[in-house]
């Protein structure tokens, strides 16, 4: 079976997405995330190495805790539910932790001090 929430089409299959889906593409998405992280230090220094990673490496986690967290509010089932309360302690978790992973820290501090870095325009 091939989970909806892993698919990267458009629109989102929103009738296909079960909360069996839910656990296993979560916890797919959050070791993606992990490894992305994983890759971020101060060897690589510049605004798209360091955020740029980031940002890519979490995206798909975000999208799809997003549609769940949607499918939660608006068709909630006690399975949905279930599913749900099962995977948001460790989003959390994972979401908490990324400024106090070392290398992240280290890629930023070291970013801070540089010329490109204090050129960014206030937004970025």
């Amino acid at each position: 079976m091939e989970n909806p929430l892993l698919s990267a089409c458009r629109p989102l299959p929103f009738s296909e997405i079960r909360a069996e889906h839910v656990v296993p593409a979560v916890r797919a998405l959050l070791a993606e995330a992990e490894s992305a992280l994983a890759h971020v230090g101060p060897s690589r220094l510049g605004y798209d190495e360091i955020l740029g990673e980031l940002e890519r490496g979490t995206e798909r986690l975000e999208l799809v805790m997003g549609v769940v967290e949607h499918l939660e509010g608006v068709a909630t089932t006690p399975e949905l539910r279930a599913a749900y309360n099962e995977i948001l302690p460790d989003v959390s978790a994972f979401w908490s932790s990324i400024p106090l992973q070392e290398n992240v820290w280290q890629a930023l501090s070291s970013f801070a001090e540089t010329d490109a870095a204090r050129a960014l325009e206030p937004t970025r």
